[in-house]
């Protein structure tokens, strides 16, 4: 187990390291699955190669790491060794960034009411749009915030924070599989907030979720469970991406924040109650 100094991040398994985003100081860090440090990238302004806003980052198959940057409109490439290569202009803001190895291309999640994502060339420019299902594109961004898996052939996977729904989109833009596949959760529940002589509605900061976070591996859909039971954020779930079979589930050691796997490694993100990494083997049943 390694500590670290992130109360809200992200972790991600990209390759055989593993890299972890503390959003309140715009790091990222890099550690071997050994948990030793291998490089560290903070630079937080408006310059070359300084980052404003940290968003969901992406790794390719050379090892490089893909990040938004919403507060400058692009997305920085930062080399194996952290190093930082290029930017791409960001068009349109990204909630989600995914990178796809096999077809050289990229995949955004926007805040297009209209759109469900957009394709991307790996140099940043625009290739075509994918439109929301007509149920979703009625929902306001707030109510159907997505988190999203991408697959290396192009597939995306989304699970929807406040909502019980699983989807996955293939190479070619066509919705390949969607189920309820988790505790079925009613889109959030809103609060009225007074904020001097108006009043606001939105989100009830206690609204349960019913997921934190979605990973794509092998064929195999991870989803760590929020929901309103007692186990909430120490299970994550498992579905197969053809037709959303439900696969079982690991019970984790503690409750995590976010995760990441490949194959039989799984990295958490983890409240101890100070936030910690650990490295899991995982062989489930298929």
């Amino acid at each position: 187990m390694a500590r670290c100094l992130c109360a809200q991040g992200q972790i991600r398994l990209c390759g055989d390291r593993i890299v972890v985003v503390e959003y309140r100081d715009a790091h990222v860090t890099a550690l071997s699955l050994g948990l030793n440090p291998l490089w560290r990238y903070s630079r937080r302004g408006s310059g070359p190669g300084e980052i404003r806003t940290l968003g969901d980052l992406s790794c390719d198959g050379e090892g490089r790491v893909w990040i938004p940057d919403e507060g400058n409109a692009r997305i920085h490439v930062l080399g194996p060794g952290g190093t930082y290569e290029r930017a791409l202009p960001m068009e349109r803001l990204a909630q989600r960034l995914l990178v796809h190895p096999a077809e050289r291309t990229m995949t955004i999640v926007t805040r297009d009411q209209r759109e469900l994502v957009e394709r991307l060339s790996w140099n940043g420019s625009y290739v075509r749009s994918v439109l929301a299902p007509p149920d979703l594109a009625a929902l306001t961004m707030q109510r159907r915030e997505l988190l999203a898996a991408g697959g290396d052939d192009g597939s995306v996977v989304f699970a929807f924070r406040w909502s019980s729904v699983l989807l996955r989109i293939t190479r070619t833009d066509s919705i390949a599989m969607r189920v309820d596949g988790i505790e079925p959760i009613d889109f959030p529940e809103l609060r009225a907030f007074p904020d001097g002589a108006a009043t606001i509605v939105r989100i009830d900061p206690a609204a349960p979720e019913a997921a934190r976070r979605v990973a794509l591996s092998g064929g195999v859909i991870h989803v760590l469970f929020a929901g309103r039971t007692a186990d909430r954020m120490r299970i994550i779930d498992r579905y197969s991406s053809e037709d959303g079979r439900y696969l079982g589930s690991l019970r984790l050691p503690a409750e995590a924040w976010d995760f990441g796997v490949r194959n039989d490694t799984v990295v958490l993100l983890i409240r101890d109650p100070v936030p910690a990494i650990r490295v899991l083997r995982w062989r489930p049943a298929r």
